[in-house]
């Protein structure tokens, strides 16, 4: 249960950080925070120390993938994506238990998550 409240707070936190529309920038952002939320998740699941899990998320943010093209064109990627994000967090957090490192400052690092993905736009520079 514990595992799955973390994961879940990681994808709200993070959903809530963005001041950039996905329907502007074509990303989809439920599928790029679902593969941080599992990556945590799945750490938790495997009693990860704080180190392993901090490379989990930085081996999420190297697999972090999904956009909207899918469903602007109806594809059926579209009902794929959730899996996928899914399979990278879990992949993610099974890399780190065998002692793969993974970026640092995954989020709000020079070339972290929100400055690549969001152009720096999150709440807390609102």
């Amino acid at each position: 249960m514990t595992a799955i409240i973390a994961a879940s707070e990681v994808i709200c936190r993070m959903a809530l950080a963005p001041r950039i529309s996905f329907s502007s920038t074509g990303m989809s952002f439920s599928y790029h925070f679902g593969t941080f939320g599992c990556a945590l998740g799945v750490s938790r699941l495997l009693g990860l120390k704080e180190e392993q899990a901090r490379n989990a998320m930085g081996i999420a943010y190297a697999l972090v993938a999904g956009n909207q093209q899918g469903f602007v064109n109806g594809a059926l990627t579209v009902r794929l994506m959730q899996g996928i994000s899914a399979k990278n967090g879990a992949m993610a957090a099974l890399m780190a238990e065998k002692g793969i490192t993974g970026s640092r400052e995954v989020l709000e690092g020079k070339f972290g998550y929100y400055p690549v993905f969001n152009g720096g736009n999150t709440s807390e520079q609102s």
